[in-house]
């Protein structure tokens, strides 16, 4: 019995249950037998595409619970069907981020940067990035983060295109992917067009390769004062959302962050649409 189709097969009874849905009535709907049902739910069998779409209307699921059945079963939602931030965001990242004593930030699933904290615009600036959306790779080909990393920056780039790639592969059917894709090639012109292939061909040439480890996801702050190394924690916060955490890399890290963001608080959260 594989483990994935039991995953999925053990999300769909928990839903089902949840909405005190008879299995046999579930069954008719989908055009199969009760046995069929059931040997699906135990994971014996997996659910096609077709079931979880039909049974995301069966079960009247919102977008945020849609998105995360389509997830779990392992299927790319339809074009346009997913909100790149489902729900409240300031409710969801508020707690999160003023709960932080560390730089961070909440991505959506294209890597828009939707809102920040206080230590975050002390060390890198966001907001002086742009009045309107900020897309995480905009700021990283801007002049202003190039200041902050210096001769790193090339390193960097292809890290953070690299895990862009796998990050936004649920959306790679998006029209909202797309266009995002042609603005960044003509906004950074022949530079992004260079390293962004060299990532494509890298991940093409090598079918082993995967989303970089967090333990090997990098970033760097650097002044004439001081130089810090972050290690970046990843955490999903809802769906399509995902909060950053900068930590410093070891306890002389976290001292000489300390020294840089003396008199700094998390607040204000910064928001951007």
């Amino acid at each position: 019995m594989d483990d994935f189709a039991k995953t999925v097969g053990a999300e769909v009874r928990r839903l089902r249950i949840q909405r005190k849905l008879i299995q046999r009535n579930i069954a008719l709907q989908l055009g199969m037998t009760p046995s069929v049902l059931s040997r699906k739910e135990r994971g014996s069998m997996t659910f096609t595409r077709d079931d979880i779409k039909q049974l995301i209307t069966i079960f009247a699921l919102n977008p945020e619970e849609s998105l995360r059945l389509l997830m779990i079963a392992g299927y790319i939602p339809d074009p346009g069907s997913i909100p790149l931030f489902p729900g409240d965001l300031r409710a969801i990242a508020s707690p999160w981020l003023q709960s932080l004593t560390f730089p961070a930030l909440v991505f959506d699933g294209l890597s828009y940067v939707r809102v920040w904290n206080g230590y975050m615009e002390a060390l890198y600036g966001l907001s002086q990035c742009s009045t309107g959306s900020i897309h995480w790779l905009d700021y990283l080909f801007s002049p202003l983060f190039q200041q902050r990393v210096s001769v790193r920056w090339e390193a960097l780039i292809v890290q953070q295109l690299h895990d862009f790639y796998f990050n936004s592969l649920p959306l790679a059917q998006e029209p909202n992917y797309s266009r995002l894709l042609v603005q960044l090639k003509q906004k950074h012109g022949d530079e992004f067009v260079r390293l962004w292939e060299a990532v494509l061909n890298d991940i093409l040439s090598n079918s082993t390769t995967t989303a970089t480890p967090i333990a090997q996801s990098m970033l760097y702050w650097q002044s004439n004062q001081a130089t810090l190394e972050f290690v970046i924690a990843h955490k999903p916060i809802a769906p399509m959302l995902s909060l950053w955490v900068l930590v410093p890399h070891g306890m002389l890290g976290q001292h000489t962050l300390q020294q840089v963001l003396a008199g700094t608080t998390a607040e204000p959260l910064y928001f951007r649409p």
